[in-house]
């Protein structure tokens, strides 16, 4: 849409999310930015007044989501809710988060103690911890989530209920297949994805019987089979910077339509 006929009203996409929303594991420079920066520079290119807001935050689930959209959308009127989640979901709970985010941190510590804790123990704790983990995953099967399947589905219908309540339009990423070094470190972890991906498109879906242009899936997945894994996810997790300019393209065609829906 050129500038001339793009609408003046300012558009709002609030993205949540897990970190597949905010990392670029290959990234060369700043230029290189996740999909949600992307889409804000397409769309403003094209003449849209838009705002992008990447809620989008490392190792949450949709419960942390449906929190984010209710607090963000209190004072910030998005137009467009563009929602990552699926994965950490689908994986088994064998490390707490409490205890994941004191590991995965960039925190070196303040004291002499506390630095020396951070350069030695803990690297060799957490390599112990992740063998005893590959270990334990293996054991439990596919028992036990992070978010069982029951309640990720209650979550994700209530987040599409609250979006589209108010005439929001809801973009749902689907799950990326996990590379070579997530299966290493999470035995049966392709399982799992399967068996989330299926309930994630089985949520979409019913609610697309209900109102076909109000939420809508994004393959995100077909980027992944199209790429394939090693060049889409470079490190088994995160889009890489094609994958990612992708993505965008993927978003930005469904927030024009919504527009020209919208506005017409």
């Amino acid at each position: 849409m050129s500038s001339n006929s793009a609408p003046t009203r300012k558009w709002r996409v609030l993205v949540i999310g897990h970190s597949v929303a905010t990392m670029v594991p290959d990234r060369a420079s700043r230029l290189d930015g996740p999909y949600p920066e992307l889409v804000e520079q397409t769309l403003r290119a094209e003449g849209f007044d838009v705002e992008v807001r990447n809620a989008g935050k490392e190792f949450t689930h949709i419960g942390h989501g449906v929190r984010a959209y209710q607090e963000i959308t209190a004072g910030w009127s998005a137009d467009v809710v563009i929602v990552n989640y699926g994965v950490v979901e689908s994986q088994a709970p064998f490390i707490p988060q409490a205890v994941y985010n004191h590991f995965q941190t960039w925190d070196v510590g303040t004291s002499r103690i506390a630095r020396a804790y951070r350069r030695r123990v803990a690297p060799w704790l957490w390599t112990r911890l992740r063998k005893t983990q590959r270990r334990a995953v293996k054991l439990m099967g596919d028992r036990g989530h992070r978010v069982g399947p029951q309640r990720f589905v209650t979550l994700f219908n209530q987040l599409i209920f609250l979006a589209r309540h108010e005439h929001r339009l809801v973009l749902v990423l689907d799950i990326n297949p996990p590379g070579p070094r997530i299966t290493h470190s999470l035995p049966g972890a392709q399982e799992r994805r399967d068996r989330y991906n299926e309930l994630l498109h089985t949520v979409v879906h019913d609610a697309q019987v209900r109102d076909p242009d109000g939420v809508r899936l994004i393959r995100s997945s077909a980027v992944v089979e199209e790429l394939g894994l090693e060049k889409a996810l470079p490190d088994g997790y995160h889009f890489s910077v094609e994958g990612h300019r992708r993505v965008a393209d993927m978003v930005v065609a469904e927030i024009e339509a919504f527009v020209a829906r919208t506005t017409a």
